[in-house]
């Protein structure tokens, strides 16, 4: 087989990378915030470009008539057209064939969508949600995992090829991405939350034990809510023309304050 053409020094010279971003946080921290005002900044930047949100927790709509509802740009699928996995799916898969490199696709949260995929397992498996068949084993007695194999094939098959897999082998080169997902409850927000938020990058695990890194984002970025308002701290960054350097900032307009930050042209 004959090796294909490889790109010219002038074809990398004018490369416009598509961005692939992870918000990290607990709730409050500023991901819907960050989302709305990137949507209002690409509107006025790029006025052909649309954003796509899929908000599996419902905070976006609110966020927006509270404090973004001149943003035009938004096209947003949430409640019952995403309460699930299966209906999730459907969505996000019809959005990969629309979806633009002038575009957004950002999901709210990723930390859900594993939650509807595992309910998604365990009610095809054994009939019931997650919660509901672990409440009644306690009363019962029975298996904490029933058919494991069988379970996390079904969970699997949902999560990491029909979502994971398509996010990072083919929608990356299509379009801009940003992806949240949440913090365990308390983490604590010096250095130790930077070793939390590096496990957290492995939180999925499978069946034998071994966690993965299942998002392989270019850029993860750590949101917190301070005394003066929703602070960023960039911990990955593929992108940077300040490799190992810490970079931390106000998020008063997420978008216009990330490219100040870390694509000064």
């Amino acid at each position: 087989m004959a090796l294909p053409k490889p790109i010219t020094i002038d074809d990398l010279q004018t490369y416009q990378p598509l961005e692939f971003i992870l918000l990290l946080g607990a709730a409050g921290t500023g991901k819907s915030y960050a989302i709305l005002s990137l949507a209002d900044a690409w509107q006025r930047l790029t006025p052909e470009g649309k954003v796509y949100v899929i908000d599996t927790e419902t905070g976006i709509a609110k966020t927006w008539k509270a404090a973004f509802s001149h943003v035009r740009n938004i096209l947003l699928y949430h409640g019952e057209t995403v309460n699930d996995a299966d209906k999730f799916i459907d969505v996000f898969s019809e959005l990969t064939t629309q979806v633009t490199s002038t575009d957004w696709l950002c999901i709210e949260s990723d930390t859900r969508v594993w939650d509807m995929c595992q309910d998604m397992g365990w009610l095809k498996v054994t009939g019931q949600v997650k919660d509901k068949y672990l409440s009644q084993r306690l009363v019962q007695g029975g298996p904490v995992t029933p058919q494991p194999d069988q379970l996390w094939q079904v969970v699997l098959d949902a999560y990491r090829r029909r979502f994971r897999d398509v996010l990072v082998d083919s929608l990356r080169l299509k379009t801009n991405i940003l992806v949240t997902t949440g913090l365990t409850k308390g983490s604590p927000r010096v250095t130790p939350a930077r070793r939390e938020t590096m496990k957290l990058l492995n939180i999925d695990v499978t069946p034998d034990g071994h966690a993965e890194n299942t998002r392989n984002p270019d850029t993860v970025i750590m949101l917190t809510r301070e005394t003066d308002g929703y602070w960023a701290e960039v911990l990955r960054d593929r992108g940077s023309d300040k490799p190992g350097e810490q970079v931390r900032f106000k998020v008063e307009s997420f978008w216009l304050d990330f490219v100040d930050n870390c694509r000064p042209d």
